[in-house]
């Protein structure tokens, strides 16, 4: 599975890093997963898995907190928490 967040690197470099940080922090465990970085074009946000897209930034519109851009992909993919792991767990 990969993601790829396109982004305004003048606009969006904190956030797009903030939301790579939580698709990893939300797949601790997952085999064959990254996230990939890309410059976008001007004031451009755009969030893909396997080439679907899945957010993409209204141009009228700013960015939504990042924590609740999280909460919809989780929702969305049926991520599972890293605070949910188990007793076994190496986190």
């Amino acid at each position: 599975m990969e993601y790829e967040i396109e982004f305004c690197v003048g606009c969006y470099l904190e956030a797009a890093v903030e939301v790579a940080k939580g698709l990893f922090q939300s797949n601790p465990h997952a085999e064959n997963f990254s996230v990939k970085l890309k410059a976008g074009e001007a004031g451009e946000f755009k969030i893909s898995r396997d080439n679907q897209t899945l957010y993409l930034k209204d141009e009228e519109k700013s960015l939504p907190p990042i924590k609740n851009l999280i909460a919809e992909l989780e929702k969305f993919v049926g991520f599972t928490p890293a605070s949910d792991c188990g007793p076994s767990c190496s986190c």
